[in-house]
């Protein structure tokens, strides 16, 4: 009984002695312990023939593993993982103790586990890297304004290539590529194709303007997780009132539609802000046409100067309750924080930060070698110091914004 991998639709990552693996396309994840993640390892380790009993050979009693093996490989087949032209024997009673699920009934309690899993072998699950700061939109919440028009890139294919392998080493499985705009990136299909060639589970957030075509076929291939594209209001004056780019509003919906006809998994990000009056009618155009939603409402500080402009325009939950006719539930819960532990962030230098909010340079991606990177002392006192407060009362709120987790703080802990 031979058997082939869906590598093509696959992310996967090992920590320790488990495997995560997630199908990009139904969006379904499993965790593999003890025996199923041997037998993972089997079928990774060879290629050219992954016959059942090329594997059975190190086994005593081969029958009763083959009964329980061709049970696990049922379960993977079912959620598109392997391939194989044999009938399957039906006896999940052994496996099914070895493999966790993210079906409705228990995605939390994977997830959690898969967090437990990574804290405990000190790996980092997620990373979002800002390619670079360079932007064609000129939007008024922007953080980093003075590079809207930045001609030379800190980093090249490369190195970011090669900070991919790392982050692979540090356990990353979930990546996200954002800017600026990423798509203005010379190398960007290049870089997409590597980070899915690494099995990350990949998504990007982009303004939208140029998700044209070309690009689209271009991401139908690589099958990445979520294309998030952020929208800023409901009509051209709004939209264009913030981004400051004629017709960015038409552009932008046609190339979300366009997106959603290619059969992509595209979201319309809804930035909101003071300018954002219309948020109920926004929503429900991307409803009608089945386009998936999110709202977001914290904003960035700028980064080079002190400017009240950003948190004029913040508006706060009960004025987007207002707005939604008090439907609570289409806004993102609170969840416990992650900077630095589970997730961190790159920006175009190869600088890693805690996460967007704390733009606190801990290590280089870039420079600093991998064995070298969490064992820096700021990157293991924020950990730390994060770790600490979400043991508090207080820790399904954000540290940055309460004002909590700030760099006097984290340099005491290494003094």
């Amino acid at each position: 009984m031979s058997f082939l991998i869906n590598f093509q639709a696959l992310a996967m990552r090992k920590y320790g002695t488990t495997w995560s693996l997630r199908n990009i396309k139904n969006k379904q994840s499993i965790l593999l312990k003890d025996d199923a993640a041997d037998f993972w390892d089997f079928l990774l380790d060879n290629n050219s023939s992954r016959d059942i009993n090329d594997y059975l050979k190190r086994f005593e009693e081969p029958e009763q593993v083959e009964k329980a093996l061709n049970s696990l490989a049922e379960i993977l087949i079912n959620n598109d993982m392997l391939i194989i032209n044999n009938e399957i024997i039906n006896n999940k009673e052994h496996y099914n103790k070895l493999i966790n699920f993210n079906n409705s009934e228990n995605y939390n309690q994977l997830a959690n586990e898969l967090c437990e899993i990574s804290l405990m072998e000190s790996k980092i699950l997620l990373t979002e890297i800002e390619l670079t700061h360079a932007c064609n939109f000129r939007c008024l919440h922007c953080y980093q304004p003075e590079s809207w028009k930045q001609s030379k890139l800190p980093g090249n294919l490369l190195q970011w290539k090669k900070a991919l392998d790392k982050l692979e080493s540090l356990g990353v499985l979930y990546l996200i590529f954002s800017g600026g705009e990423c798509t203005l990136l010379p190398y960007f299909r290049s870089l997409v194709s590597y980070a899915r060639e690494r099995y990350f589970d990949l998504s990007i957030i982009t303004n939208g303007y140029y998700l044209n075509d070309s690009l689209c076929k271009f991401l139908l291939k690589m099958n990445l997780s979520k294309i998030t594209v952020s929208v800023y209001g409901f009509d051209s004056n709004e939209y264009e009132t913030f981004t400051k780019i004629k017709d960015s509003h038409k552009k932008v919906n046609q190339n979300i539609l366009l997106a959603k006809s290619y059969g992509l998994p595209v979201c319309a990000r809804i930035i909101c802000t003071k300018y954002q009056k219309n948020l109920s009618n926004t929503l429900e155009f991307y409803k009608s046409h089945g386009i998936d939603t999110e709202i977001i409402y914290e904003m960035m500080n700028k980064i080079e100067k002190d400017d009240n402009s950003i948190s004029e325009m913040v508006i706060k939950k009960h004025e987007i309750s207002e707005l939604l006719n008090n439907q609570l539930d289409i806004i993102p819960p609170s969840r416990s924080c992650t900077a630095g532990t589970l997730k961190i962030r790159i920006e175009p230098d190869g600088s890693i930060i805690p996460c967007e909010l704390l733009r606190m340079k801990m290590a280089n991606i870039f420079n600093d070698e991998l064995n070298d990177l969490i064992n820096k002392p700021l990157f293991k006192s924020t950990r730390n110091f994060v770790s600490k407060f979400n043991n508090t009362k207080s820790k399904n709120g954000c540290p940055v914004m309460g004002g909590l987790l700030n760099e006097r703080i984290l340099k005491n802990e290494t003094s």
